[in-house]
């Protein structure tokens, strides 16, 4: 009955997550059967999904410089916009963004300039050397703070780089609307904006090792 409801999903044209879904609700549905007492064990408790080839996405360089060159008038989309051009430089995750302060900037005894956070998602720290158009970003965004705080004696060292920021709900939008006004044909998102970082770092000759401590995995 397993296989051929595989089938039947299969001959339906649906995605392989899509008809490994539907099989994982049958199995719940039968393991709710057991707890009810309807029957006595599982029977499909050993069967196996399909895997899935997941297609990694991410921009090519000439995206990315489009992504540069283009400046929106609507501050959210802006900041949608800079946001992704920063992950593409950094690496860091849009919560990581979120929660990004001053003082994880640091500098080394000669004067280069890092990042040096913990992730959110994992807790695994992660450094990342900062570079000079990420730097631009947080340098614009720490004008844009002191403009509007001029007068207040507020600790910027305390404060996020990209605070207020808009819902995440809210960038996503913006940032489909900032992908089709540089003209690239796939649908932006920031985890699209961390793959093209370790791309271009493998580009750059970086050994996947450093780039993955860069990206702060866990492996």
């Amino acid at each position: 009955m397993f296989e051929e409801y595989r089938f039947f999903l299969k001959k339906r044209g649906l995605k392989a997550s899509t008809v490994n879904s539907n099989l994982c609700w049958l199995s719940r549905l039968m393991f709710r059967a057991v707890s009810k007492r309807i029957i006595r064990c599982n029977p499909f408790e050993n069967t196996k999904y399909e895997k899935e080839e997941k297609k990694i996405r991410f921009l090519q360089k000439s995206d990315v410089m489009k992504l540069m060159a283009m400046k929106m008038n609507d501050k959210e989309a802006e900041l949608a916009r800079l946001m992704f051009v920063f992950s593409c430089f950094t690496g860091l995750a849009i919560s990581d963004m979120e929660n990004l302060e001053y003082k994880h900037i640091q500098t080394t005894a000669d004067g280069q300039m890092y990042i040096r956070k913990e992730r959110q998602k994992t807790k695994v720290e992660f450094i990342v050397p900062l570079h000079p158009i990420a730097k631009t970003i947080i340098e614009q965004q720490r004008q844009l703070k002191a403009v509007k705080e001029e007068g207040n004696n507020t600790d910027m060292d305390n404060r996020f780089i990209f605070q207020p920021y808009c819902s995440r709900s809210v960038l996503a939008a913006k940032l489909s609307i900032v992908g089709k006004a540089c003209g690239i044909k796939q649908r932006l998102s920031y985890h699209m904006a961390r793959h093209t970082f370790g791309t271009m770092c493998l580009s750059a000759g970086i050994p996947i090792e450093s780039i993955a401590k860069m990206m702060g995995h866990a492996s």
